[in-house]
């Protein structure tokens, strides 16, 4: 391929790459490049063609897609930027009707291919910045290993386990033995029950769910934070949860529910710290979670406690900006979240009559 394409590519690509985008596909002897963007959903391919007529261009981005067909898949939601290095194309009117087998949104940007003097600079500087990206993401994913996840896990097990031994997991007065939230004995001034009632659960069932989410969340918070962060967070808002249920639902109650929807307002938070690669990774999958328990407390407003859930997860989202990202580092910030923490408690207790 004639070299004046090959500049252009990594020029291009190197000009890509310094606006955030990452490489997740590359055929350098094609000269053909695919990048994730700054939303999850923005995907973009480079090409050079050597052709000068629409319909070989045509079949060049084709070739181009099903070729790396088994690496990227364009789905329907998808916004596909197309960036074509071509020579002076004839029937550059025509452009605009290329199609492609994408399903998603396409957008087809147009450059004329030229030498450049430092070309090799510009492949070697797209290569190692790319790798110094993707370095820097995943350093974000580093400061913790998940080992007070599983703790926390046997512990919900143990004590699950020791209450069917001597009772049953479906009893009232069994689960209020054990440390449920019951609202008599939280004004009688019993408040350790706000922490304990987040270890106990109601049936098998209910044991099951949320050991899989705290095994789905728990060790991708624990990597973000650090153990250290983790564990306040969860304790904060699992009592804080029940803090709201005890203000709002007279009904007894246990479960770790309000702490695994603090964790996801833990996850939120990250989004604030680095919002391309939280929308990237984690943004579309938690919105959906969030959606589906909406969609529960509209169907079914007594089944689930959704005072609780709401509650874990503004106080997980407050909590994390009380301790913050490992690499945050704003004093005033921590205050604030702080103040907001103390605001949230006392309008509960307000609430509650507890005053």
């Amino acid at each position: 391929m004639d070299r004046r394409f090959t500049d252009t590519f990594w020029y291009k690509l190197d000009h890509l790459i310094k606006k955030g985008n990452r490489l997740i596909a590359l055929d350098d002897k094609a000269n053909i490049a695919w990048m994730a963007g700054a939303e999850k959903h923005d995907l973009t391919l480079v090409i050079a063609s050597p052709y000068v007529w629409t319909n070989h261009v045509t079949n060049a981005l084709r070739e181009a897609i099903e070729r790396t067909q088994g690496v990227v898949r364009v789905g329907r939601e998808d916004k596909l930027t197309v960036h074509l290095i071509a020579d002076q194309i004839m029937d550059l009117h025509r452009l605009g009707e290329i199609r492609l087998p994408i399903k998603g949104k396409i957008d087809l940007e147009y450059t004329l291919a030229q030498e450049f003097e430092e070309a090799e600079r510009y492949k070697e500087h797209a290569l190692q910045l790319d790798q110094e990206r993707k370095k820097e993401d995943r350093s974000f994913f580093d400061y913790g290993t998940p080992g007070l996840t599983y703790m926390l896990m046997f512990a919900c097990v143990l004590i699950f386990s020791l209450m069917e031994r001597t009772g049953s997991t479906l009893d009232t007065a069994h689960l209020i033995a054990y440390g449920a939230k019951y609202n008599p004995a939280i004004e009688a001034g019993e408040w350790w029950r706000l922490i304990t009632a987040a270890f106990l659960h109601i049936g098998l069932f209910h044991l099951f769910i949320n050991m899989i989410a705290l095994f789905s969340l728990g060790p991708l918070c624990e990597r973000i934070y650090g153990s250290g962060r983790f564990l306040f967070v969860y304790l904060v808002a699992g009592a804080t949860a029940s803090l709201f249920s005890f203000a709002t639902n007279p009904s007894v109650s246990a479960g770790a529910s309000g702490a695994l929807f603090g964790l996801l307002g833990m996850l939120f938070y990250f989004g604030t710290v680095e919002r391309r690669l939280f929308m990237r990774t984690l943004g579309p999958s938690l919105f959906v979670i969030i959606g589906i328990n909406a969609l529960f407390a509209v169907l079914s407003p007594m089944a689930l406690d959704h005072a609780a859930h709401l509650g874990g997860l503004i106080t997980g989202f407050v909590a994390t900006g009380i301790v913050g990202h490992p690499k945050e580092h704003a004093p005033r910030l921590r205050l604030m979240y702080s103040a907001g923490f103390i605001i949230i408690i006392l309008s509960l207790l307000a609430v509650s009559k507890y005053f």
